[in-house]
């Protein structure tokens, strides 16, 4: 067990794709000791569902979660697809988290505002790409569908050492918050049993 952990969409909006693993989760928060728990939710303040922090936390109880946790759970109103444009194209992860890195470190919130030299660079710098080829015409993609850096408050994640997460789905919005993890430099476990959407 790390000493935090993070939880995405987990929340009555989505109950058919995660019933199965809601209350051994719930379980599982009541027995554990963790220091940290963030839990990250598509709500009503972002317009992605009609959920509410007291719609998520009910859910919670109805599933079993012990009252005396919710004090240690710190919920977050999210969206997302922040990061997906380049995850459903195919873009390589590994170039994603550097464009996110870049980023983060200039203050620069969408990948669209990075300017032409700088991405180049970039992709230069990951890229095999013969000489000669127009980078800009070759990779148009990366400037036409970009990524953005999140508004919801995702800093929370800075805060946490080594993170446990849980929670969905798989291959969308909890590899989102898994990818903005590793960018700012903190480590995850994916907790497998208690996942949902891949």
């Amino acid at each position: 067990m790390n000493n935090s952990l993070v939880i995405v969409d987990i929340q009555p909006a989505y109950e058919t794709h995660h019933k199965h693993i809601s209350a051994p989760l719930m379980e599982y928060i009541n027995t554990s000791n963790y220091n940290k728990i963030l839990w990250f939710f598509n709500g009503e303040s972002e317009g992605q569902s009609p959920d509410t922090i007291s719609d998520v936390q009910m859910y919670a109880y109805d599933h079993g979660l012990d009252e005396d946790k919710i004090d240690d759970i710190i919920f977050i109103d999210k969206y997302y697809s922040f990061f997906r444009h380049w995850m459903d194209a195919g873009v390589d992860e590994e170039f994603t988290l550097k464009v996110i890195r870049y980023m983060i470190r200039n203050d620069i919130t969408d990948s669209e505002s990075i300017d032409d030299f700088a991405m180049e660079m970039l992709i230069e710098s990951y890229f095999d790409v013969p000489e000669g080829v127009d980078i800009r015409e070759e990779f148009d993609y990366l400037w036409t569908d970009g990524i953005h850096i999140p508004h919801f408050k995702w800093e929370a994640i800075k805060t946490l050492g080594s993170v446990d997460t849980v929670g969905g789905g798989c291959n969308e919005c909890l590899k989102e918050m898994e990818m903005l993890m590793t960018a700012t430099g903190v480590s995850y476990n994916r907790l497998d049993q208690y996942t949902y959407g891949g």
